[in-house]
């Protein structure tokens, strides 16, 4: 039989041998258990999460189908190397990334991986035709004019960054969140899922223009900063709309803590006692307890192990080994 045939067979199997989708706050508490096996490079024991996860998930972020990628190929699994190259390749992962990673470049030394790379501009359009282009073109064109108006504000003359800039800014926030709500009734949350990755990141040129290979945690990250920034100021809530695309998987669970977070921060006196520290602090050591369990139930880490990763991403991009190493949450 020619490898192909074996290749095409063994994705059949691993498609056909899938479970019931269990929801997402399950899914980000299997991710996050995979940096306890990462840290102590036992990354065989890691191996059983990554296929719980290929079988009861049927969407996977892309940059989680990169560090599974990344595990597999440390363990020099190629048929396993070869399933999560090529849910990275249906996950919208560029082919220049997968050429340049440092951690992942030995996919080229696996036939079937080069078999799977051999085939990626016919999978990329498998992605392109999952995901809702046109939606993404506006959520796109919303971003473009949050942006304008964030620069001004940021970087724009002193005088005007806290009049005109500013009013601006609050303007279009409110005027967003609005459009935003609208999209969220229509579609559900305009994330990874339902728009794909950025547009950014598929030029090639651009990419290597502006470092965007620094940015190693692939991500949908435009209606997760218009609401971060919608919520820098006093705004009402969507949870109840948000804490469900996390469980259906439409929105990553770090940005729902982080959005909260913002709420906590700069909203209304009743948002301030549900922070998650994924990006603004409730310093109050009392709160820690509380705030663990809220960070639990959606799938995170607890707020040590999300210091501990941060210390040794850190410390790992002052030996400059980041871009060799498995990826941490």
């Amino acid at each position: 039989m020619k490898p192909l045939s074996c290749f095409v067979i063994l994705i059949a199997l691993f498609s056909y041998t899938k479970t019931e989708a269990k929801d997402y706050f399950q899914y980000h508490e299997l991710v996050n258990s995979l940096d306890e096996h990462i840290i102590l490079e036992r990354y065989s024991d890691a191996i059983p999460v990554l296929d719980s996860i290929y079988r009861n998930f049927n969407f996977i972020y892309a940059r989680h189908s990169i560090k599974a990628l990344q595990i597999c190929l440390r363990v020099r699994d190629e048929e396993r190397s070869s399933l999560w190259l090529q849910k990275s390749i249906l996950g919208g992962v560029p082919l220049w990334y997968l050429k340049h990673l440092p951690s992942i470049r030995s996919i080229q030394e696996f036939e079937k991986c080069r078999i799977v790379l051999s085939n990626y501009d016919s999978l990329h359009q498998v992605y392109l035709k999952r995901i809702n282009r046109k939606l993404a073109d506006y959520i796109d064109s919303l971003f473009e004019i949050d942006q304008i108006r964030t620069n001004r504000v940021n970087d724009g003359i002193i005088p005007l960054r806290y009049t005109v800039y500013g009013l601006q800014w609050l303007h279009n926030n409110k005027k967003q969140w609005k459009l935003i709500q609208q999209v969220m009734t229509t579609y559900g949350f305009p994330g990874e899922q339902l728009i794909g990755l950025p547009k950014y990141y598929e030029d090639t040129s651009i990419a290597y223009r502006n470092g965007i290979i620094r940015f190693t945690q692939l991500d949908a990250y435009q209606v997760y900063f218009m609401l971060l920034h919608c919520y820098s100021h006093k705004e009402k809530s969507m949870n109840e709309q948000l804490i469900q695309a996390v469980k259906s998987g439409m929105m990553p669970a770090y940005q729902y803590a982080a959005i909260n977070d913002f709420m906590a921060e700069y909203g209304y006196k009743s948002y301030r006692q549900f922070y998650y520290n994924e990006w603004q602090t409730d310093d109050d050591s009392t709160h820690l307890a509380q705030i663990n369990i809220r960070r639990k139930s959606i799938g995170l880490n607890s707020y040590e192990a999300s210091l501990r990763n941060d210390q040794l991403n850190l410390e790992k991009r002052k030996r400059k080994t980041y871009y060799q190493d498995v990826f941490l949450e």
